[in-house]
């Protein structure tokens, strides 16, 4: 290439970097400086090195804010790989109506966030809940169950609403994984004797483990960052049983804490970072 077209071909990536600095690197950056500082609203405060992560690790709501974090993060993927993975192979096969069935399954992917978390907490309300009606109702659960308000049931009923809203994203992204895989490998499979099990391990799951991957890591750092789930949810209660670290900065926000805010939201960079490192070898040895 000579040099008015490499001239050509920086000008033309110019509005993509100015984006780029100006959306992502300067509010990432600005974030990471502030959660150093004792800012607050009103005042740009001043520098105080580690003190707003020393205050936060001697905070039970932080250590909560992880704890929960890692819990919902590692609990809700499993359950959406297994459900979205299930559904997938199934509509991978033909049958009536199967195109009607898989736009059905998106509906939850397609509701709006604030609508869908909204109905189910309508649906775990202690009196009038459609699901305490449900058990009541069938006998199979005589006592009303107030979902939300006990610690031993909050985050498994935040864990059951998200695996709902979330599980088509992994449906449709496999189901596009399964149908690229040639149909001629599980015919040979097939003639060499594999039963159905066999040919998964042997052809499938090779074939869709770099979408489960990415899939994986996208689903992480979204749930990672959710709010909504909680906040319509639970609010991050009660006592903070279901506090995670979105919520945990919000309420450094509404306090006007803008530096302990920060801390908590740059607080969670190594987690993520952890996983995008993971994500990028195990794609890495794929293609190795």
């Amino acid at each position: 290439m000579n040099i008015a077209g490499r001239r050509l071909a920086y000008l033309l990536l110019l509005p993509e970097l100015v984006l780029l600095l100006g959306l992502v690197a300067y509010p990432f950056l600005y974030a990471i400086f502030v959660s150093f500082t004792n800012r607050v609203v009103g005042n740009a405060g001043e520098f105080v090195g580690f003190a707003n992560f020393a205050y936060l690790a001697q905070t039970p709501s932080f250590w909560a804010a992880v704890n929960n974090t890692i819990v919902l993060v590692v609990v809700t993927d499993i359950l959406k790989l297994i459900i979205g993975l299930g559904l997938a192979l199934l509509v991978n096969q033909r049958f009536p109506a199967r195109g009607l069935f898989r736009s059905f399954l998106m509906l939850p992917w397609a509701m709006p966030a604030f609508v869908a978390f909204l109905t189910w907490r309508v649906m775990y309300q202690p009196i009038g809940g459609g699901l305490n009606l449900i058990l009541t109702h069938t006998g199979i659960w005589p006592d009303v169950i107030d979902w939300l308000g006990q610690r031993e049931t909050a985050m498994p009923a935040v864990i059951v609403a998200t695996v709902w809203r979330g599980f088509p994203f992994w449906f449709i992204s496999l189901l596009a994984a399964l149908q690229t895989i040639p149909v001629e490998l599980y015919e040979a499979a097939r003639v060499d004797g594999a039963g159905p099990v066999q040919r998964f391990r042997a052809v499938t799951w090779p074939a869709i483990r770099p979408v489960v991957i990415v899939t994986t890591l996208l689903s992480s750092i979204w749930t990672a960052n959710s709010f909504e789930n909680i906040w319509l949810l639970t609010q991050g209660g009660p006592s903070d049983a279901t506090m995670i670290f979105p919520v945990l900065a919000y309420f450094g926000m509404q306090t006007q804490r803008l530096g302990e805010a920060a801390a908590v939201s740059v607080a969670m960079l190594p987690v993520l970072a952890v996983l995008v490192f993971a994500a990028t070898a195990l794609m890495q040895d794929d293609d190795a």
